[in-house]
């Protein structure tokens, strides 16, 4: 399914590190400040009537928020190019320097905006070595410009213990009950994909409503679920007719069963990664990913075995003489 190009390519993934914001030095009531999606992002919301710069990497101005709400991005600056990507290349782009003229672009008009800011997370693709979980990996600082005085926000990134297996476990045990019962009677099987794709859903759209707007929050989490719960009750209203509209029930079980297996290993790595970016209980995301898993396997399979003995042939018995 295509997304829409407000949707950031690099959005908020599942991680070992949870970051936070530990000082806002010297104190200001203009400006909240905080992490979300884990370590993905510095969100900032400044209070109406207030003008703040973030300065970049290069102390050079990066974002600009007006009085009245609006939201500026320096596409010169660095620390822009740089902020692209959870994990950049380092390349920077011709028309980009420390040193050049601001290229002020508005982003947003409601006083908020989120970036990657690489001072606050860690950026190595490895562990860091020599430390391990419950050690912190970054201690960095954020400065801003809050009606031109200078304000230090401080944030500290820790690695997290692994998280318990038992959730994962526990639903694909679930999913494979559900995926044998339609495997053993076929009427089933659309029930039990429109069990998996409302679960599905819930946990999408709930992950969807948790990250803020400005960090591009992929509206695949629920739009593939919900496609497929349509799909389902396609397949439940054609299943019990007669050719052609059953090879309509079975394919359109297939496309559920398909788009739900393909949700389900897009959030794979949120099944061992400590810290996810959603304020879904973490152990019900974890199981219901893992449970959607395992049924849609099973009514995948339902589905094809279905398509194929509808397309074999049907051998008549020839007459006695």
């Amino acid at each position: 399914m295509a997304a829409p190009g407000a949707a950031r390519a690099d959005g908020a993934e599942p991680t070992d590190y949870q970051s936070r914001v530990v000082s806002v030095t010297p104190d200001v009531d203009a400006v909240e400040v905080d992490i979300v999606g884990g370590d993905a992002f510095v969100h900032l919301r400044v209070v109406p009537g207030h003008e703040v710069m973030v300065l970049g990497y290069q102390s050079e101005p990066f974002v600009r928020v007006y009085p009245d709400g609006r939201v500026e991005e320096n596409q010169a600056s660095p620390s822009w190019a740089l902020s692209r990507e959870r994990f950049p290349s380092g390349r920077l782009p011709g028309g980009v320097g420390a040193d050049l003229p601001p290229r002020w672009v508005e982003v947003a008009a409601d006083g908020s905006w989120a970036w990657h800011d690489h001072r606050t997370h860690w950026m190595g693709a490895a562990p860091p070595m020599g430390l391990g979980p419950g050690d912190e990996v970054v201690d960095g600082i954020v400065p801003l410009l809050v009606d031109g005085t200078r304000v230090e926000v401080r944030v500290v990134s820790v690695w997290q213990q692994p998280p318990s297996a038992w959730p994962a476990a526990t639903g694909a045990l679930l999913g494979l009950v559900v995926a044998l019962l339609c495997v053993a009677r076929r009427w089933a099987a659309p029930i039990v994909g429109g069990l998996a794709a409302a679960a599905a859903l819930v946990i999408g759209a709930w992950q969807h409503r948790s990250l803020p707007a400005a960090t591009g929050p992929h509206p695949i989490e629920w739009m593939l679920p919900a496609t497929a719960s349509v799909a389902c009750l396609v397949a439940v209203g054609a299943m019990r007719r007669r050719p052609p509209m059953a090879f309509v029930a079975s394919g359109a079980l297939l496309v559920a069963a398909t788009e739900l297996v393909v949700w389900a290993v897009r959030r794979r790595s949120g099944l061992w990664r400590a810290v996810l970016p959603t304020d879904a209980p973490a152990w019900l995301d974890r199981g219901v990913t893992a449970f959607v898993l395992v049924a849609a396997v099973g009514v995948a399979w339902c589905a094809v075995a279905w398509l194929v003995a509808l397309a074999r042939p049907v051998v008549q018995p020839s007459a006695s003489m």
